[in-house]
């Protein structure tokens, strides 16, 4: 298990409200919002009831793979990984097309 760091905690364990995560490349965004995307998962909360969004097909991409991964490891979240295929995980601009079409 990573030791995080407190920005990195905060940014998993904030709830009732979004968040933005800012930082350089290589300083574990990807495994934060996975952290947080898993930690709402565990809580309850469906991924077909988050809005995931990056900045590039790539990033949404390995994101997407990171959750699918971390959720295959928890039997209770098999609802889950059903539906992470069809999940919004996504691009800023994929998410603003799909609101305009």
């Amino acid at each position: 298990m990573p030791i995080w760091t407190k920005q990195q905690t905060s940014a998993i364990e904030e709830k009732g409200r979004n968040i933005i995560v800012s930082a350089g490349a290589g300083s574990g965004k990807t495994a934060v919002l996975t952290e947080r995307v898993i930690t709402h998962l565990k809580n309850n909360v469906g991924i077909d009831h988050l809005l995931i969004l990056t900045f590039t097909n790539s990033a949404a991409a390995e994101m997407k793979e990171r959750i699918r991964k971390k959720i295959k490891l928890i039997p209770e979240l098999k609802e889950d990984l059903e539906k992470i295929d069809t999940a919004s995980i996504t691009t800023f601009d994929a998410y603003a097309l799909s609101l305009i079409r």
